[in-house]
């Protein structure tokens, strides 16, 4: 027989050592993966900040100078040419003259004349020399810092204005579903193509405008992912500096230095935490100066190219929000416009605040790090891997695939939420679509609540929302309605679960085998059929309509009151698991001894007293886990809900709204992030849940 060998027993100055080290270099690590998303997000920010400037100033030279291009009967958004010109195209309408028996060729030539005829087409040559400048990557190093790659005006179905001189064709393919898809809300398309370089793509950003009829586009080689390997190795080099000063503390009682190292850990984070929070500011700030200088350029060569536009007109233009992406207001200091500074907050606020809260665990977890390994913890693990090597090696094996399976998919959707991730995705580099918390603001504000009670201040916060959708319940309706469907659908299962057991665990019962095979039938068939066959049961034309007509309820429909027909979900989802709690019960009930049962019977006690009094509380530790189960089950039945209902919105629960999220056109709310939001959340109530269930029912306490 094998003793167990403590063969690492390190010295209290190494302990400290270790601790400290372990720490120090879990601290800087996560900052450094921390940084290198960050830094993506900022290339990105200064990319969209460039892109709104180009959208704000092709919109000025159209209104200003392209009013010979205007219909005669006012501008047309695209969801108005939808809908004139229908879906009988392949692409929903006439993009390019389809129906038209000219020839595609003479149509360019035409397209190109009217263009001629216009001020708009000198722009084509603004645009042109800007991306002359500054963009058009010479090879795959210059990707880092050239991105721009054309830039078109399209008014109608014509193209008037483009920064490649040879061009006479709309680059963009899916036009089409850039006008299907909008709203009269400005809307931002991706198209991703093949790129100038070998492994990258080109990305075009297509841009509507409200009640104009016009289209940007703006099409560029997004850059590679930026891995800050420097920083990473000047970070690592950083936590193992400040992790020597630890050393000091074999000088302080053993008992002490648990609780002093810990102090010197949050005051290093603090420290930490402000330097980082400057660091970032400095990087904002620094692609903001881009910006500001591609904005000065930008307006010279209008000016040389014989725009007349003032530079107050200039400024004041490019600083209007263009869709959804908030501008960098410009004001005029010292005879030069410059970024105002309060236009930062709100990106700012992105990159800092979620940091902020993301350091509070990073740190606390850092703390007890050093804790754990300052007591001893890292030669308890030591020793156990080298006494029961063969039995963590499996145990490793097996963590590996909860990790892979489990916990990448899980940790993935947390990243997600903090993302504008599209549901195309079409570009799963997240840093590039960082948006902070903003999701979970909008999901969980207040004035969900407000506007539900009836304040109009609060409605029309809501309405501004960039996810606002009318008609459309909140994250609080849908909880409610979750909630209720939930409790209700339960005790649906407990009361017909625990009486079909009971009666089969009756020994007078006749053909009891038989029995329990037909109430398990609902359990083995698939939701989709259960859901289906009860939707046309209960439907206008069901066999329960009939009935009803026969026993002199004619009209009554199911489907014609909302509480009954929400109601009949309830019903259907317990009729669909009540088995499971059946089953459960039944095991329990028959594993109760026989001479309980005859002392019940001796002392008089009826078949009220017996179940509540003696059945119900010996299976109680039995009942509560399948009870936990099956309302977490219920809480996340989409098939049942979603097929009963056809995807009605009013009867919507939280994962049949997640559905919509990245699954209907006609909704504007289609991100991943904002569903992956939703999905956290879930996982939240649902954690809190548990915990709540296991300590009211001491779920976990021994019952004997």
């Amino acid at each position: 027989m094998k003793f167990f060998v403590k063969k690492y027993d390190f010295s209290p100055t190494k302990r400290v050592l270790i601790a400290g080290l372990s720490s120090m270099i879990f601290l800087f690590l996560l900052i450094g993966i921390h940084f290198s998303i960050i830094v993506n997000s900022i290339e990105n920010f200064k990319t969209e900040t460039v892109v709104g400037l180009i959208m704000n100033a092709s919109k000025m030279v159209y209104e200003k100078f392209g009013t010979d291009l205007k219909t005669t009967d006012g501008p047309k958004s695209w969801l108005s040419i939808l809908d004139e010109e229908g879906e009988s195209s392949q692409f929903g309408f006439d993009l390019f003259g389809e129906k038209d028996k000219k020839s595609t060729k003479q149509k360019n030539k035409e397209t190109q004349k009217q263009s001629d005829s216009s001020k708009v087409s000198d722009f084509s040559k603004v645009t042109e020399e800007l991306v002359k400048k500054y963009g058009l990557p010479r090879d795959e190093q210059d990707l880092n810092s050239r991105n721009l790659w054309v830039i078109e005006m399209i008014s109608g179905e014509k193209l008037i204005s483009s920064s490649d001189p040879n061009s006479t064709t709309i680059s963009i393919n899916n036009l089409f579903r850039v006008k299907k898809e909008s709203t009269e809300n400005n809307f931002v398309v991706e198209e991703r193509k093949r790129g100038f370089f070998l492994d990258y793509d080109k990305v075009i950003k297509a841009f509507t405008f409200q009640n104009l009829d016009l289209t940007v586009a703006v099409g560029y080689i997004e850059k590679p992912i930026i891995i800050p390997f420097n920083a990473f190795g000047i970070l690592i080099a950083l936590a193992v500096v400040l992790s020597l000063p630890f050393l000091l503390l074999k000088f302080v009682p053993e008992k002490f230095r648990p609780i002093i190292g810990s102090v010197v850990i949050i005051l290093i984070g603090i420290l930490v935490w402000m330097v980082y929070l400057t660091t970032i500011d400095s990087l904002v700030r620094e692609s903001t100066s881009y910006t500001q200088v591609v904005a000065r350029d930008l307006l010279d060569i209008m000016k040389s190219k014989g725009f007349d536009v003032s530079e107050k007109e200039f400024f004041e233009k490019i600083s209007q929000p263009v869709g959804d992406v908030k501008p960098l207001v410009f004001v005029q200091e010292d005879g030069s416009y410059v970024v105002e500074t309060t236009s930062l907050s709100y990106y700012l606020g992105i990159f800092e605040n979620t940091f902020s809260i993301m350091y509070v665990f990073i740190l606390l977890a850092s703390v007890g790090i050093y804790y754990y390994f300052s007591k001893g913890g890292f030669e308890k693990w030591l020793n156990a891997f080298y006494n029961y090597s063969l039995v963590y090696t499996f145990i490793i094996f097996a963590l590996l695939l909860v990790i892979i399976l489990i916990g990448v998919p899980f940790v993935f959707t947390i990243v997600m939420s903090f993302t504008s991730l599209s549901r195309y995705l079409s570009d799963l580099n997240l840093a590039r679509q960082f948006v902070g918390t903003l999701n979970y603001q909008d999901i969980l504000n207040l004035n969900h609540i407000l506007a539900r009670v009836g304040f109009d201040f609060a409605q029309e916060a809501v309405e501004k929302s960039k996810f606002f959708v009318r008609n459309f319940g909140s994250f609080y309706d849908v909880l409610v309605n979750t909630f209720v469907y939930t409790l209700i659908s339960v005790i649906f299962q407990l009361v017909f679960g625990i009486t079909f057991a009971v009666i089969l665990n009756d020994s007078k019962v006749k053909l009891r085998g038989i029995y329990q095979v037909l109430l398990i039938l609902p359990w083995v068939i698939p939701t989709y059929i259960s859901a289906l066959l009860w939707r046309e049961a209960l439907g206008q034309y069901g066999v329960f309509k009939q009935l009803f007509d026969t026993i002199g309820l004619e009209g009554f429909n199911v489907y014609s009151n909302s509480t009954v027909y929400f109601l009949s979900i309830c019903f259907v989802s317990a009729w669909y698991a009540f088995p499971f709690i059946m089953i459960v019960a039944l095991s329990g009930l028959q594993g109760i001894s026989d001479s309980v049962k005859d002392a019940a019977l001796i002392d008089g006690a009826n078949w009220f007293t017996r179940l509540f009094s003696i059945y119900l509380p010996l299976i109680r530790p039995t009942l509560l886990p399948s009870v936990l189960l099956s309302s977490i089950w219920t809480f996340n039945n989409f098939n049942i809900v979603f097929l009963y209902t056809g995807g009605n919105d009013a009867y919507d629960i939280l994962i049949t709204r997640i559905y919509d999220f990245v699954s209907r056109p006609d909704l504007r709310v289609f991100t991943y992030g904002y569903a992956s939001a939703y999905s956290v959340l879930v996982f939240a109530i649902l954690l809190m849940y548990i915990l709540a269930f296991a300590r009211v029912t001491k779920l976990t306490e021994r019952s004997y």
